[in-house]
C-alpha cells in the first residue's frame, strides 16, 4: 500500500523553519484551540474549495482509492474524505507525479462527492489545559495525556515534537543546545525537564487515518 501525502503550506514552513534556523516556530497557529464547532456538510470537495479556507493537506492511498483531505475554516479544522473513481484515482496519481498534485487536485475532484466530514476541533485541547502544563515536567504530560513523541524540531529553545490526538504540537524546554545530537536520550530529556510552553502546529500523521464500509 502506498500513501501520498501532501502537507499544507503552514506545518511544511513550520518546519523548515525550526530545522533551519533553530529558533522557535511563530506563535500565530498557537491561538487554534477551541474551534467554534460550527456545522458544515460540504457535498463535494468543490463545496470545500470554494469555501474560506485557509490551508489545506491531503493523502491518497492508491490501493484502496482513499482521499483524506484535511482543511481549515476559521478556527474549525475539518477532515473530509470519500473513495475515488478509478478515472479520478488515475488523475491524481498523475499529479503526483507531475509534482503539482496540490494545484490540480482541485478541477480533479471538484465534481467529487464527499463521503464523510469531521469536524476536528472538538478533540482540541483548549488553551487553558496546555497553558496548565507549564513549569511541569514532560513525564507528567505523557503519564497524563495520550501523547506520543516525534522530533527534535528547533534547539534554542529546544522544542521537541509530540503527536496528541489527530494533532501535532511542540513542547519546548528551558534549554539551548548547538545541536540535537547533544539529547543522548530524548525520551529520559522530555521526562526529567520542566516545560516552558506547548504550542499547536498542525495535523499529526494519524489525522488521516480513516476507515470507510
Amino acid at each position: 500500500m502506498k500513501r501520498l501525502l501532501v502537507l499544507s503550506a503552514l506545518v511544511l514552513s513550520l518546519f523548515m523553519f525550526a530545522s533551519c534556523t533553530g529558533s522557535s516556530a511563530g506563535s500565530e497557529s498557537s491561538g487554534q484551540q477551541g474551534g467554534s464547532s460550527s456545522p458544515f456538510a460540504p457535498a463535494t470537495y468543490g463545496d470545500i474549495f470554494s469555501s474560506n479556507i485557509e490551508d489545506y493537506s491531503f493523502s491518497f492511498t492508491d490501493s484502496d482509492k482513499l482521499f483524506v483531505l484535511i482543511y481549515q475554516i476559521g478556527d474549525d479544522y475539518y477532515r473530509s474524505y470519500s473513495r475515488l473513481t478509478d478515472e479520478e484515482a488515475l488523475a491524481l496519481s498523475a499529479a503526483y507525479e507531475g509534482g503539482d498534485a496540490k494545484a490540480e487536485v482541485r478541477d480533479i475532484l471538484n465534481s467529487s462527492a464527499v463521503a464523510k466530514t469531521d469536524n476536528l476541533s472538538k478533540s482540541l485541547p483548549d488553551q487553558a489545559k496546555l497553558d496548565s502544563y507549564k513549569g511541569k515536567t514532560g513525564a507528567e504530560l505523557i503519564d497524563t495525556e495520550a501523547v506520543s513523541l516525534g522530533y527534535i524540531l528547533q534547539t534554542n529553545p529546544l522544542g521537541i515534537s509530540v503527536n496528541w490526538g489527530v494533532f501535532q504540537y511542540l513542547v519546548t524546554f528551558d534549554k539551548i543546545v548547538s545541536s540535537e545530537d547533544e539529547i543522548e536520550d530524548q525520551e529520559k530529556f522530555f521526562r526529567e525537564n520542566s516545560i516552558t510552553g506547548i504550542q499547536f502546529l498542525n495535523y499529526a500523521d494519524s489525522a488521516y487515518e480513516v476507515t470507510l464500509d
